[in-house]
């Protein structure tokens, strides 16, 4: 947001009104970042540098009316009065426009028709009649909609020349009847650049926690395989309860929150992540063990010990890249094992030689695959053979396969996104592990923080949107997917860590602290999508939570709370060398981790036991409580020696310091607070320092 000197503001607010007051021209953003510069010239009545008219013989009744509008006075509308079963019209310039420095066509649009009913629209930017290029909307009725179509995810149709634009058509797509005057409305339309949006909400330190409780206290659950018990998790989970839903897709929730975990690792090197990675690895190893083709079944059932006849693409790429992504900083031969036997069924058993692509889905019992691929199962396989080819092997086959996913996307085809947002974000995710070893895709990964930007653009930073296809379809607004901004939540945090983009970081910011603070429930969940509205899709925390802990370490330099093993941190405040926080009553006890950072092992911690690792920073801390419970630790600066913390090195401290004097650290009475080297044990040395600072105040 630029800043202006008050004087400045005061003169340009004067000179508007004097404007506004004698020639009654309407109130509009002026900006020179704009084409046109008052962002709504083309579109009123007066205007001389473009000539709207129906186009190809359709015959709309063009015209400009005050009847509706929201810029300025007029708004430019069609009315169907022919008997075509579509609408066609364009703006034709009197001279040619360059718009190559501009990123975007903004414009804002509106539907009024009898059938009520949401309709495609597509916009061409023509150079001349043979070349141009497309971005396409769904409107909804009798709602104005903002529309923000990036100029490079418009399909071009030959060569397209961005510096010389001869017209503008637009063309509208059934259910229009014949002169069933349906009305389309134009207004506020121009080209400009990207805005970063507004954040309105601040951090809360209470989502770290309660995010990755959600693992231990509501997914997790008891497993029995061949007289064995594993810990596995449940696919979907209840926002409002957090009861489980364990009868579907249980590999690719273990496979894609494996990878999300051992990513967060990667980065962080908490010990913690790395532990919740192996406890689900153990289980999910036993998922393509249990065949001989290497195929991870969708389930295991309980009840009768048995895996599930069915496997897809999209569950064997995420199990795939779930074992490459651990044996990454895990290096152990089982997850090798496991990535191995998977990469192998996706690259014989799942693969088409005729088309050279995926089938999607895979009979276990019979050997046999069958269906074509679909942009959520070439997503997941292009991140899943990256992420082996990466992390476990540089295989030829691997990446050859790896990047023919990527050519079979529509991705690769001068398009931003595909129609589902999550599929989307799986081709991201792709595209974000194939960048490590090919340029071309590397390209492709500013495109998904853009989309984003346009996203935001289109509602205020408010809402994300279900679909990707359709540049302002604002049935998003009824069907947001929670999954899909999870993944760019992790994606975000990721690619800012190696960029360092502002913008990125003010998205990342608008999605976490804006758009999930409106939409979670009062457990921290997000729904998966609307039509799912009670239902969360398990990964969608261990997504959520690489994002958040990867952009804190990069961001935040005081002590924060990591983990929780149960959602009950309710307020989290450091200020004056001391983190505070509260977790609510509970009839367990609550294990939480804090980041200690430069700040190091807290002089003292008040309402917890706690042990402190010095090469993560990380401080592991128990809290037994049957009612609301505050936890003090401290950082005040104190002289060695002072170790009642009353400010001074007395006879007092001598009394204490005496008692565990010879004694090593797991000796039931040693006393850290009397290690004053540090060193794990309490001798000569340590009284030398006590005896050093006796009789001194802090």
């Amino acid at each position: 947001m630029k800043i202006k000197a008050v004087s400045g503001i005061i003169l340009e607010l004067l000179l508007a009104s004097i404007l506004m007051f004698a020639f009654k021209i309407p109130q509009l953003q002026a900006s020179p970042d704009m084409l046109p510069s008052d962002g709504d010239a083309w579109t009123e009545n007066d205007n001389v540098t473009i000539v709207w008219k129906s186009a190809g013989g359709y015959q709309e009744t063009i015209e400009f009316t005050t009847d509706k509008a929201v810029n300025g006075s007029y708004s430019l509308r069609a009315n169907h009065t022919s008997s075509w079963t579509r609408m066609q019209w364009k703006g034709t310039f009197n001279v040619t426009q360059d718009v190559s420095d501009y990123d975007i066509l903004v414009l804002y649009m509106r539907i009024d028709s009898a059938d009520d009913v949401q309709k495609q629209i597509r916009i061409y930017v023509h150079t001349d009649a043979s070349n141009h290029a497309c971005g396409k909307t769904k409107i909804s009725e009798s709602a104005w909609v903002k529309v923000v179509i990036p100029l490079d995810s418009m399909a071009p149709t030959n060569s397209p020349d961005f510096t010389s634009i001869a017209y503008l058509l637009f063309r509208v797509y059934d259910p229009i009847g014949a002169n069933d005057y349906t009305c389309v409305y134009v207004d506020g339309l121009y080209f400009t650049n990207y805005e970063a949006p507004d954040v309105d909400g601040t951090i809360d330190y209470t989502y770290l926690p309660n995010y990755f409780a959600w693992y231990p206290q509501f997914a997790e659950y008891t497993t029995f395989h061949g007289g064995n018990t594993y810990t596995t998790l449940s696919s979907m989970i209840n926002i409002n309860d957090g009861s489980q839903r364990t009868d579907t897709l249980e590999s690719e929730s273990l496979g894609q929150t494996i990878f999300a975990f051992s990513k967060a690792y990667a980065e962080l090197g908490y010990p913690f992540l790395l532990e919740k990675s192996q406890l689900y690895a153990r289980w999910l190893y036993q998922f393509p063990t249990n065949n001989s083709y290497g195929a991870p079944p969708y389930d295991h059932v309980n009840a009768t010990d048995t895996f599930d006849a069915t496997t897809s693409i999209t569950i064997a790429a995420w199990v795939l890249a779930g074992f490459s992504a651990l044996y990454e900083v895990d290096n152990n031969a089982t997850w090798k094992d496991g990535a191995d036997l998977v990469m192998n069924f996706i690259v014989t058993d799942m693969w088409n030689n005729a088309t050279d692509s995926p089938y999607y889905y895979f009979n276990i019992a019979t050997g046999t695959p069958s269906g074509v691929h679909n942009p959520m199962g070439l997503g997941s396989a292009l991140c899943g053979l990256s992420s082996y080819y990466n992390y476990v092997q540089q295989n030829a086959t691997v990446k050859a396969k790896a990047e023919r996913c990527f050519d079979l996307t529509t991705l690769s085809q001068y398009k931003w996104g595909v129609p589902l947002w999550e599929d989307t974000w799986y081709c991201y995710w792709g595209i974000w592990e194939a960048s490590k070893f090919n340029v071309t895709i590397r390209a492709m990964i500013p495109r998904g923080v853009n989309m984003l930007r346009a996203w935001a653009m289109m509602t205020n930073g408010s809402s994300y949107t279900y679909s990707s296809s359709y540049w302002g379809e604002m049935s998003g607004l009824t069907s947001l997917n929670g999954w899909g901004n999870s993944l760019a939540i992790g994606f975000l945090a990721m690619y800012y860590k190696n960029s360092s983009d502002a913008v990125t970081k003010t998205i990342f910011e608008n999605l976490v602290w804006d758009w999930m603070r409106q939409t979670q429930s009062s457990l921290y969940g997000v729904y998966f999508t609307n039509y799912l509205s009670y239902s969360m899709w398990v990964p969608q925390m261990a997504f959520t939570y690489l994002g958040l802990s990867v952009m804190f370490d990069l961001t935040e330099s005081i002590p924060y709370l990591l983990y929780s093993t149960r959602q009950n941190v309710t307020t989290s405040n450091y200020a004056s060398d001391q983190l505070t926080f509260t977790i609510e009553a509970s009839t367990e006890q609550t294990e939480l981790g804090v980041y200690c950072g430069s700040n190091g092992q807290p002089t003292t911690v008040t309402g917890a036991t706690y042990s402190y690792d010095a090469s993560s920073t990380v401080l592991t801390l128990t809290v037994t409580h049957s009612s609301s419970q505050e936890v003090v630790l401290d950082w005040t600066v104190t002289i060695p020696g002072d170790i009642d913390g009353d400010g001074d090195i007395d006879f007092d401290d001598f009394i204490i310091f005496a008692g565990p004097y010879r004694t090593d650290e797991g000796d039931p009475t040693f006393d850290p607070r009397c290690d004053l080297d540090g060193d794990g044990d309490i001798d000569f040395d340590d009284f030398i320092i006590f005896a050093g600072n006796y009789g001194k105040t802090c």
